[in-house]
């Protein structure tokens, strides 16, 4: 879902082996995209995402805000716990606001695919329209996963990148 929605990073705190396992069967190769990050602790996580200038949102059900009053005049990080445990306190601690989904139906909480799917759609939408681009990674980062992706999908991709690296050093 990430990835579809045109984010290309996902930071995870959690074992490198257990998540990168239970991608290989959901992700159908869709997880090659995408910057993984791993970190072995919430704190970690949060210093990093901290010093890359995001507003940390902690996605839980007792949030009084929903995911539409979140700013969007910065990148949002969304944290999001798994669907037993949900979010530690030390995890909701390192945010800067809460937010949650709102419901409509009798049902409290949607599962934890969909949750990051909804709310990651919703975001992204609204940061596009609040900056009225696509997207805004600097030039040299899009030059660098425009590098991975074709290294990644084209067979032979050595021409491509040669031409592609000549072209951007021009």
């Amino acid at each position: 879902s990430v990835e579809g929605i045109g984010l290309c990073a996902l930071h995870v705190v959690a074992s490198a082996e257990t998540f990168r396992e239970a991608l290989a069967p959901v992700t159908i190769g869709a997880d090659k995209w995408i910057d993984l990050y791993r970190y072995s602790s919430a704190a970690a996580c949060a210093s990093a995402l901290r010093a890359a200038g995001m507003i940390q949102c902690a996605l839980v059900p007792e949030a009084e805000a929903t995911i539409d009053d979140l700013p969007v005049n910065a990148p949002v990080a969304l944290w999001a716990g798994n669907e037993r445990a949900g979010l530690s306190d030390e995890a909701i601690a390192a945010c800067d606001t809460s937010a949650r989904l709102a419901m409509h139906g009798f049902s409290q909480s949607f599962n934890l695919s969909v949750s990051v799917a909804l709310a990651t759609y919703r975001i992204a939408a609204r940061r596009r329209e609040a900056i009225g681009a696509e997207g805004d990674l600097a030039t040299a980062e899009r030059a660098r996963l425009r590098a991975r992706w074709y290294a990644l999908g084209v067979k032979n991709p050595r021409p491509i990148l040669a031409r592609f690296v000549s072209n951007s050093t021009r």
